[in-house]
Parts: C-alpha cells; sequence; structure tokens
C-alpha cells in the first residue's frame, strides 16, 4: 500500500503553475517513482524512473480529471525536481 505523506510541490507544465505549496507526495517502490497530488485535489503527476536520473512523467491534465494520461515527456534529475523544456515536477 502506498502512504501518502506531506511534501512542498511544484508542479509546472508549459509555463503554468498546476501545483505549488503543499501538497500529499506517494512514493511507488524502492526505484524512486513517485507521485505528487494536489491538496485540492485538482492536479496530480507521476514520475516513473526510467534509469539514474532519468524518468517519463505524466499528469492529468484537466482539473479533477482522475487519470494521468497526458504525458510530460522524458525527465532529468536537477535538485529535487525532475525537468525538462516543457515541464517540471518537484518534490522537496
Amino acid at each position: 500500500m502506498i502512504m501518502a505523506k506531506p511534501a512542498q510541490c511544484l508542479l509546472i507544465v508549459n509555463g503554468e503553475e498546476a501545483i505549488r505549496g503543499t501538497c500529499e507526495f506517494s512514493q511507488h517502490s524502492g526505484d524512486g517513482s513517485f507521485t505528487i497530488t494536489g491538496l485540492n485535489g485538482k492536479y496530480f503527476a507521476y514520475v516513473n524512473m526510467e534509469a539514474y536520473g532519468v524518468a517519463q512523467g505524466y499528469w492529468n491534465g484537466a482539473p479533477y480529471v482522475g487519470r494521468a494520461h497526458d504525458n510530460l515527456g522524458r525527465l532529468f534529475r536537477e535538485d529535487g525536481c525532475w525537468v525538462n523544456n516543457y515541464a517540471s515536477v518537484c518534490a522537496w
């Protein structure tokens, strides 16, 4: 069972902030994959590890949609964030 814990998060997609501030952080497995969910449940994002320092990102794309079908693309680790030219998914 995945246990969510509070964290400080940031989700930026195409220059727009979807999540900023306290969120729920859930680690998926020992490989570092995780989910962040805004406290209002409006947006969430998955970061799924591919290899060390490389992941694939997904998010729900529209408010309150319950599936993360919108691809954020390949993300690369930068401190507490996973980023590319289109998106940033951060959790501290």
